[in-house]
């Protein structure tokens, strides 16, 4: 009885207004999706059911080929969230158990026009962090407004995913292009760490709206058990900071 309730009252909220709607149907005749129509387009949301009539998909309808959507277990439990940028999933999604729990964040990026897995938080049944699961990095840095010619901390703490053994270097500029393919292109800024932790300084030297964009190389040489070769590993972390500068 509460799954129904449930699937009828977000039907009523998606569907209140008057609108047009398009539906399909499997074999059996049964509802497989709802969609609201308009100007000839699916607009606003659809939704999608299970055999058993259950939600299975709702996906909201943003704007710039952008959009929300949310899947469901058979049994009407959240299973996930984000949103999808021409059908790439982008930005932060969130990823449930069958009991609802949240279970870990992933978040995606566009490198270069590919899907990138850019940072993970895993959790515990009690909500913390799992740090030797995730990869992420925490940045600090003054968020009012900068001056030119004026040197500022940033803070990197990074947790690593190689092991405490592998080393990680910075790369940040300015001049990175929205999507990172030009990456390559610029310098080391600081010096490598194998505590993750990266202290460094910078300087703007024209002002307005700016984004500081890099990312986070992790790398380690190993050798495994029987080998005599070394092995390579690396991992990137990815990130993006609007900034003012005065």
């Amino acid at each position: 009885m509460g799954k129904m309730v449930f699937n009828f009252f977000l039907i009523m909220i998606l569907f209140s207004c008057n609108r047009n709607t398009e539906t399909e149907y499997n074999d059996n005749g049964d509802i497989e999706a709802i969609h609201i129509i308009k100007n000839g387009k699916r607009s606003d949301s659809s939704i999608y059911y299970y055999p058993n009539k259950n939600i299975a998909k709702i996906l909201y309808y943003l704007k710039s080929d952008t959009i929300f959507e949310k899947d469901f277990s058979e049994n009407s439990v959240l299973l996930s969230e984000g949103k999808n940028f021409k059908k790439k999933m982008v930005g932060k999604w969130k990823f449930y158990n069958e009991d609802g729990r949240l279970d870990k964040i992933i978040e995606y990026i566009d490198v270069c026009g590919k899907q990138y897995l850019n940072q993970g938080w895993y959790f515990s049944q009690n909500g913390d962090t799992i740090f030797d699961k995730s990869n992420f990095v925490n940045i600090k840095i003054d968020r009012g407004n900068f001056k030119i010619h004026k040197r500022y901390p940033i803070v990197f703490n990074y947790n690593k995913l190689l092991g405490n053994k592998s080393k990680v270097i910075v790369y940040f500029s300015t001049f990175v292009g929205k999507n990172f393919c030009n990456i390559e292109q610029i310098p080391v800024i600081a010096d490598s760490s194998y505590t993750g932790k990266i202290v460094s300084n910078f300087l703007f030297t024209k002002s307005g709206k700016k984004n500081l964009r890099g990312v986070l190389l992790e790398s380690i040489d190993s050798i495994a058990p029987g080998e005599t070769k070394k092995q390579h590993a690396e991992r990137m972390v990815y990130f993006d900071i609007p900034v003012t500068v005065e």
